[in-house]
Order: C-alpha cells, then sequence, then structure tokens
C-alpha cells in the first residue's frame, strides 16, 4: 500500500471515498498471507471473497473487467460494492435482462442451437439449458467478482488515459527525431561514412533549439533543456540510429553520461556555467579508458597531483578510445589524485579544450563508426584550478559506475536502432527481388529468416523500453541494463549480417547501406562494457539476489 502510495499517487487521484475504501480492501486480501479455501455453502454469500477465492474466480473477474472496459458506467452498476449486509445477487454489472427482452432473444437461440433443450448435459446457450445449480452458482461468481472487476476496470481506465498520454509524448518526439534524420542526416550518411567525420551541419542540427534538442533531452528547461523522459531519450537514439548509429552514438554520450555528470554531481554554479552551453553548441567528451584501464576500468596511470596551496592539480596521463573528441570543448577527465585509495583516489576533472598541456593524437581507423571521432586525450602538465572538480575529490568512481550504467541502456538503445534500420533497409528489396517467377520474400525459406529476424527486434526491444521504464520509475536497473546492451548487440549483429545475405550480393557492395550497418554493429559488444563483462555483471546481481 506504501509503495502504492509511494509510486502510483496520480493513479487513485480520480477516485472518491467509497472507491478509495474498496480499494484498501481488496490491496488487503491481495497482501494477506492466507489463501483459505472457500467451504460449501448452500446459500449465496455477501463475504468479502479471500486471496484463494479470488484466484479461483478470475474466470468472471475478467468478464467483470471486459464489461467494464467497453464501456460500462458507474450507473450501470446496481451496487458496485454491495458490503451493507445486501445479498451478493444485487452486485450485478447491470440489470437483467427483462422477460420480454428474453423472450425475443430465445427464438433466436433456438434458431442457432436447436438442439440446446433437448440435450441437457450439453452446455447451452440460452438460460433453459442450464440447471438451477448453475445458475445459482453463476449469481454468486458474478455478484462475488463482479466488483473487482469493475475496480479493474476502473484502474485499468486511468492507466489508459496516462497511457495514451505518454505514448502521445513519445509519438511526437519520434516524429521530430525521424523528421530530422531523413531530411538532415539520411542525405549525409555516406559522405560521412566515407570521410570519416560528422557534417558540421549535422551537429548543429542536433542542437536546434528552435525544433529538435536532441542533445538535451533530460535537461531541465531553466538550463535550456527539454525536460523529457529517459524512455523519450532511448526513442530518441533509436530512431537516429536507425539513419546512422554514428550520430546515435553521439546523442547517447552527450545525454546519458556528459549532462547527466553535471546534473547529478556538479556544483550549482557549475550547472549554470556549462548545462547552457552543453544544450545550445558545445559537445561534451567523456575520458575513462585508458591502455591499461579496458574492462578493468579503473586501473588508471593518469595521476592528478594536488598543489601545495590546494588551488589546483597538475594531471599527467593518456587516454585511448575516447568518442567525439574532435567535436567536443568541454572533458571530463578521470584521474587518481591518491593512488593507496585504490578506486576511492578516483577523481572527475573538467578540463576546457585549449587548455595549456591538452593534445589529441590522430584519429584512429576503425572498422565502423567512421563519422563517429575517436582518439586519443593526452594530459601533459595540465592544471585544472579546484573549482574545477567535478563533484568533490575521490567521487570519481560513483560518477563513472552511475554514468556507465545508463550509458548502457542508451547503446543498447542505438544496437535496437542499428537494427531495425537494417532489417527495414532490406526487407523491401526482398518483394523487389524476383527469381523463378515469384518475388524472393515469398519462398519459405526467406520467410522463415525475416520472421525470426523480427522475432528478435521484439525481444530486444522489450528489454531495452523496460530497463529505460525501470530507470525512469526509479527503481534498480543495473542487471536490466546488463541484460539490454548484451541482447540488443547480439541482436544487432546478428540482424546486420542476416540481412547482407537476404539481400545478395547488391548487400555485400557499398550500392546498400547493409555493410555499413553491419561494420557497424560490431562495436556493440565492445565498448560500454564487453558481453563477457554483462554476463558477469548479470550472474554476481543474480546471486546477490538469492542470498
Amino acid at each position: 500500500e506504501n509503495a502504492l502510495a509511494a509510486d502510483h499517487m496520480e493513479l487513485f487521484a480520480g477516485f472518491n471515498a467509497d472507491e478509495l475504501a474498496m480499494m484498501h480492501e481488496l490491496l488487503r486480501l491481495l497482501l494477506d498471507p492466507e489463501d483459505d479455501v472457500p467451504k460449501q455453502q448452500s446459500t449465496p454469500t455477501a463475504a468479502v471473497p479471500s486471496v484463494g477465492q479470488a484466484i479461483r474466480g478470475s474466470i468472471a473477474l475478467t468478464r467483470a473487467g471486459d464489461l467494464a472496459m467497453q464501456g460500462f458506467s458507474d450507473n450501470d452498476c446496481i451496487h458496485p460494492w454491495g458490503l451493507g449486509g445486501q445479498d451478493s445477487s444485487s452486485w450485478r454489472m447491470a440489470p437483467p435482462p427483462s422477460a420480454a427482452s428474453q423472450g425475443q432473444d430465445s427464438s433466436e437461440k433456438q434458431r442457432r442451437w436447436p438442439n440446446a433443450e433437448a440435450q441437457p448435459g450439453r452446455r447451452g446457450r440460452n438460460a433453459g439449458a442450464r440447471s438451477e445449480p448453475a445458475t445459482v452458482l453463476r449469481q454468486r461468481v458474478y455478484g462475488l467478482y463482479a466488483p473487482l472487476g469493475w475496480l479493474l476496470g476502473r484502474i485499468i481506465e486511468r492507466i489508459g488515459r496516462d497511457m495514451r498520454r505518454v505514448v502521445g509524448t513519445h509519438a511526437r518526439r519520434c516524429c521530430v527525431v525521424a523528421r530530422f534524420a531523413a531530411d538532415v542526416l539520411l542525405p549525409r550518411v555516406q559522405s560521412m561514412d566515407e570521410a570519416g567525420e560528422m557534417a558540421p551541419e549535422v551537429i548543429q542540427g542536433l542542437f536546434d533549439n528552435g525544433v529538435n534538442q536532441l542533445l538535451s533531452v533530460e535537461v531541465p528547461a531553466e538550463y535550456g533543456g527539454v525536460e523529457a523522459s529517459f524512455m523519450s531519450l532511448c526513442l530518441t537514439i533509436e530512431e537516429l540510429s536507425r539513419v546512422d548509429p554514428s550520430v546515435g552514438l553521439l546523442c547517447d554520450l552527450q545525454n546519458t553520461v556528459v549532462n547527466n555528470v553535471f546534473l547529478r554531481y556538479a556544483t550549482d554554479e557549475q550547472r549554470r556555467e556549462y548545462l547552457p552551453r552543453l544544450t545550445t553548441d558545445t559537445v561534451g567528451s567523456f575520458c575513462l579508458t585508458e591502455a591499461e584501464a579496458g574492462s578493468d576500468a579503473f586501473a588508471l596511470k593518469t595521476r592528478a597531483v594536488p598543489s601545495r596551496d590546494g588551488s589546483h592539480f597538475t594531471l599527467n596521463g593518456e587516454k585511448m578510445w575516447i568518442s567525439n573528441v574532435a567535436h567536443a570543448d568541454v572533458f571530463l577527465v578521470m584521474a587518481t589524485v591518491d593512488p593507496t585509495q585504490g578506486y576511492k583516489g578516483i577523481t572527475c576533472f573538467i578540463v576546457e579544450r585549449g587548455a595549456s598541456g591538452l593534445s589529441f593524437g590522430p584519429p584512429e581507423k576503425k572498422l565502423g563508426l567512421h563519422a563517429s571521432s575517436t582518439c586519443s586525450v593526452v594530459l601533459e602538465d595540465v592544471k585544472v584550478p579546484r573549482e574545477k572538480v567535478l563533484g568533490h575529490v575521490g567521487q570519481g568512481y560513483a560518477i563513472a559506475i552511475g554514468q556507465l550504467n545508463e550509458g548502457r541502456i542508451g547503446i543498447a538503445a542505438q544496437q535496437l536502432g542499428l537494427a531495425d534500420g537494417a532489417y527495414h533497409h532490406a526487407l523491401p528489396y526482398l518483394f523487389e527481388r524476383r527469381q523463378f517467377g515469384r518475388a524472393i520474400g515469398d519462398f519459405q525459406a526467406m520467410q522463415h529468416q525475416y520472421a525470426e529476424l523480427a522475432l528478435e527486434l521484439a525481444s530486444a526491444r522489450l528489454l531495452v523500453y523496460n530497463a529505460a521504464r525501470l530507470k525512469d520509475a526509479g527503481h534498480d536497473y543495473v542487471k536490466e541494463a546488463c541484460m539490454a546492451k548484451l541482447h540488443a548487440s547480439r541482436v544487432a549483429e546478428r540482424t546486420a549480417s542476416r540481412c547482407i545475405e537476404l539481400l545478395g550480393g547488391v548487400g555485400f557492395s557499398k550500392q546498400l547501406m547493409a555493410e555499413k550497418f553491419f561494420r557497424d554493429s560490431k562495436v556493440g559488444s565492445i565498448y560500454g562494457g564487453t558481453s563477457n563483462i554483462q554476463l558477469s555483471t548479470i550472474a554476481r546481481l543474480i546471486k546477490q539476489e538469492l542470498i
């Protein structure tokens, strides 16, 4: 009851006092550990059903809920909660049909089931075919469980209204992103992939505060952001990645990592200084990985030495495989202040492009994600003022872990979008290409393949959306994030590979985007934690749940 009151108070705001009393009684019953088995009774009873009775009356409950969902209003209920000593037969969902209407219906029923009256052992579809005990039992079942069905109907109706509002918001968001992807991104995908860099107009379009604001989805409006949900962000990443996963990655890192670090851990002064920039024209970069700190992400060699007067820190070290370097102006650098403290000595620093001693290596030549900038970041005696410590000294581990978990859901959304883009890119061709006098998509061998892909896409989508839902609701989502990232990356790789096979020769060429989706998919099982790391984390969390 406390959980419902805390998490879903808005759900019950529209119920009156009698309905809330009914809700309280129902919850008490559902939470009652005793499952009393009802005894034989010769007459109907007005007692509130136990948990066991409620389970055994599920069929009647479902039917009553169906009636409520079909438009029955409060006026249609004779007595929705008949606890006042009234006979349970008065708890019907609607008045019984009149004798005249029964007479009118009987001829039609006799025509449709002529042998119903002649076969008393058969369950007839009219009143005459039922024995008296069966009629009494039906009245008892509907009398006891119709109120519960009515209540569920009201709850479902309320949830439905809220869901339509939420779905409508998400649908509008998807339309905005899809329009940007089609108008701005799609014409430039091939040229950006070949050039190995992202077009400036694409980055500016992601920032466009008048229309898109795709790089500030969760940022509060006071800082110039959209102030939308994490689910909206996942849909944004997915929609961009359907066209170009490189752009989806930029959106993911800016939102789930850089912006969220400032929102959660920065001081008020740091938020006021950086968030308006990050929502309008500034790309950020998260610098954690090193040559010796990959899966063991916190075996850092980069050091931050405090000055004697405590006014600044001097950073030395090198980061590698850092994304968005070519476009970023703000870098969040993880460095160890006190090596003797282990991971507790790691601290996050804000370093601006142009800082003395900050330099970058050449762009990495990668298998995929060509438009996404990936370089090393070199720090040689870079002096960072103490006020540029993000959070407090020693908080770097908590910052990194928190953002990596969110980033895994973002990567899962990116991989989901990639798989969906590859699938829908290849599917039309199967019904345009003809062999042996028919479309190749009509051959059973082909049908089974694209049906299997659709199944895998649906399962990945459910995992990703569920992890995002848990995160939005404030529940623990680490295990679900790992599952979503692991499964979505596998589905993306399998889907992209299978689509090339379905397309045949044109899939192997650069004539279509299938080969690009295939190249881009491989990194999903590597960055953000390898697939083996995801499996290990899932297993550890399962063990913790059991102990």
